[in-house]
């Protein structure tokens, strides 16, 4: 019954990842309590301004977030799916509270030159961080698939390597070598393009 359960979720899974439509009203439909469970989880520990409508937001970013990265694509194991989504709702509601603080910082002191200064300066900051992002995109795809999603689970997510081997059903030492070696090259190479790695 186990494997037949297993068959399922994968097919289930890959039915997801190709972009059925069926499939992906099934997956919101059975994931939305477990993802909105994790979002109030993680803004009740961490920020104390909150109202409906950024949770709200939160849960329809979390969900884009899924389906236009093709988040699905790196579960390799079906059971480790509802902790890999608890791990990206958080993720996504960390990176919109930040996001909506940085915006309230500059609103409070736009006339004030010395901020505006400092914004631009974060501006220049954020594009060079976008190129090094993209130049970082660039090489993982020189990696094989299996090291591509380990990095990408790794610098993307910020997953502990214990998380990514639970995800990628591998032992924690074989996910910490790949990461590791992966981590040294991409240095390597970035230093040969330029960046101070």
């Amino acid at each position: 019954m186990d494997d037949n359960s297993n068959n399922c979720d994968e097919e289930f899974l890959r039915l997801c990842v190709i972009g059925d439509e069926e499939a992906w009203v099934c997956f919101v439909q059975k994931f939305s309590r477990l993802i909105r469970r994790a979002i109030i989880s993680k803004t009740l520990r961490f920020f104390s301004n909150i109202n409906q409508n950024d949770l709200d937001e939160i849960f329809q970013q979390t969900f884009a977030h899924i389906w236009c990265n093709n988040v699905l694509s790196k579960i390799t194991n079906p059971r480790s799916i509802p902790a890999y989504l608890t791990i990206v709702a958080q993720n996504v509601a960390t990176d919109f509270f930040r996001k909506q603080k940085r915006c309230n910082r500059f609103n409070e002191n736009s006339i004030d030159c010395q901020s505006a200064n400092l914004a631009t300066d974060a501006s220049c900051a954020e594009i060079h961080g976008r190129q090094l992002n993209s130049a970082i995109e660039e090489l993982v795809k020189d990696f094989t698939l299996k090291e591509e999603r380990i990095i990408t689970l790794d610098l993307s997510y910020g997953l502990k390597h214990r998380e990514i081997a639970n995800i990628m059903d591998m032992t924690v030492n074989s996910v910490s070598t790949i990461i590791f070696r992966l981590k040294k090259l991409l240095k390597e190479r970035l230093k040969e393009r330029g960046y101070d790695a």
